[in-house]
């Protein structure tokens, strides 16, 4: 950098330099040599040197040539502390100096190492490079919490990641929000532990109660999430102390769909016709009109 301001230096008709102030005053300039390369300096009041160049040499002297501690070539620090010639030296060196963070693992059911974006060297540390390939993190291995395989992931973007895909990862949050995991690896779906759980009775079929029973072996549905059975035939079935034929139904007395007390039921063996009895039917909640 020219330490010298030309801007308002002035030169007459006899070759004398003259420096002209911003009042229109002037002033001869004087002329003197630079102390470490000697070139003549022309100003009001001329500095020692020339550019921090020559003050840099004339303290310090020459640059230094020292060797970089990552690739071994010689380079000339800016700084007096500078061991590598670029942070590249700098960052392989640092990462190398580290322990090995992909530990050794069966790499047949390695999760991502077909990705372009990860590579191993000959340490065996796995790395990520992004986009560009310019930058580089170190890898770690993981171990999926719902599929139990394990995956590589980054340092950074991975640092919270728990699951091995997309998939894993909605699985693990609905088993989070149930309160109880289910897969293929937890067995059956656990609805009673869901936040609108109501005892298995929160469902009607034209006017019938259903009960959550996924054991049931005349379940309605084929679903796992919808293996419900009608109230009214389980309580028969604890009745008459057996499992209900196919063939057999159940009768609701009063023809209200849903109260299913054992006295209220009776077991039939063919197609029941449509209504009830007139000595069962109810006027209204304290009719006694047909009882004998």
């Amino acid at each position: 950098m020219d330490r010298v301001d030309r801007k308002n230096l002035v030169q007459d008709k006899e070759g004398v330099w003259w420096h002209r102030f911003g009042d229109g005053r002037r002033a001869r300039a004087r002329q003197s040599p630079c102390e470490q390369c000697g070139k003549v300096l022309i100003a009001y009041k001329p500095p020692r040197f020339c550019s921090d160049e020559c003050e840099h040499l004339k303290r310090y002297g020459p640059p230094k040539r020292v060797v970089c501690a990552g690739c071994g070539r010689e380079f000339e620090p800016d700084k007096n502390y500078r061991r590598f010639c670029s942070h590249t030296c700098a960052a392989y060196k640092m990462h190398a100096d580290r322990p090995i963070t992909t530990l050794a693992v069966d790499e047949s059911c390695l999760i991502g190492k077909a990705n372009s974006h990860y590579s191993k060297d000959e340490r065996g540390q796995w790395w990520f490079k992004t986009e560009t390939g310019k930058y580089r993190t170190r890898a770690v291995i993981k171990t999926c919490v719902n599929c139990g395989r394990p995956f590589l992931t980054n340092i950074f973007s991975g640092r919270w990641t728990e699951c091995c895909s997309k998939a894993c990862g909605m699985l693990e949050v609905h088993n989070q929000a149930l309160g109880r995991p289910w897969g293929p690896k937890a067995g059956e779906f656990a609805a009673e532990k869901a936040s609108g759980w109501k005892g298995g009775k929160n469902k009607k079929q034209n006017g019938y109660v259903l009960v959550y029973c996924p054991d049931h072996p005349t379940k309605v549905g084929k679903s796992k999430r919808n293996t419900y059975v009608f109230e009214h035939r389980l309580v028969m079935e604890k009745k008459l102390g057996r499992c209900l034929l196919p063939r057999e139904q159940v009768h609701h007395k009063n023809g209200i769909r849903d109260d299913n007390r054992p006295g209220n039921l009776e077991l039939w063996v063919k197609q029941q016709p449509t209504g009830v009895r007139v000595n069962q039917q109810q006027h209204c909640p304290t009719c006694s009109c047909f009882v004998k």
